[in-house]
C-alpha cells in the first residue's frame, strides 16, 4: 500500500514540473520596461515607468520604478503562474481579506504581447478596473 502514494507523488511532481516548464514563457512576456497606459509622457519622463523582472527560480517578482529619485523597488512572492498570468503576494503587505483572513492576491495578466494588467483580489471582490501597462521599446 505504501508504493501507491509514492508512485502518485512522483507522477504528480513530474506532471507539475512539465506544466511549469510549458508556462514559463509568461515570465519572458512580462519581463521588461513598462509604463501605465494612462501616464503622461508614457515611457519617457513618467514617474510610473517601471522595470519588471523575476528571480532565476521564478519564485520572486520585482518591480523597479526607475524615474523616482529614490530607488523604489517592490517585490512579490509568486504563488503560481499560468500561460497568461502570474499570481503573487506583495512582500511585507499585511492587509487581509476580512471574511477569510487571507492576504490580498495580486495577479499580473498578459493582455497581449505589449500590455499587461494588474488585478487585485481583496475584500471578497475582484478589482473591477485593472490597471494596464504598455511595454516600452
Amino acid at each position: 500500500m505504501k508504493k501507491l502514494p509514492i508512485f502518485y507523488l512522483l507522477f504528480s511532481t513530474m506532471f507539475m514540473c512539465s506544466v511549469y516548464a510549458e508556462s514559463n514563457s509568461i515570465f519572458e512576456k512580462l519581463t521588461g520596461k513598462w509604463d501605465l497606459v494612462s501616464a503622461e509622457n508614457s515611457c519617457r519622463g513618467s514617474k510610473t515607468v517601471h522595470v519588471v523582472s523575476f528571480s532565476h527560480d521564478k519564485r520572486d517578482a520585482f518591480i523597479d520604478f526607475i524615474n523616482i529619485p529614490t530607488s523604489s523597488k517592490v517585490s512579490y512572492r509568486v504563488i503560481y503562474n499560468t500561460n497568461s498570468s502570474v499570481t503573487m503576494f506583495l512582500n511585507g503587505e499585511n492587509r487581509k481579506i476580512k471574511r477569510t483572513g487571507d492576504l490580498y492576491i495580486w495577479v499580473m495578466e498578459a493582455v497581449d504581447v505589449d500590455r499587461y494588467a494588474w488585478r487585485l483580489y481583496a475584500h471578497d471582490l475582484r478589482d473591477p478596473e485593472p490597471t494596464t501597462s504598455l511595454k516600452c521599446n
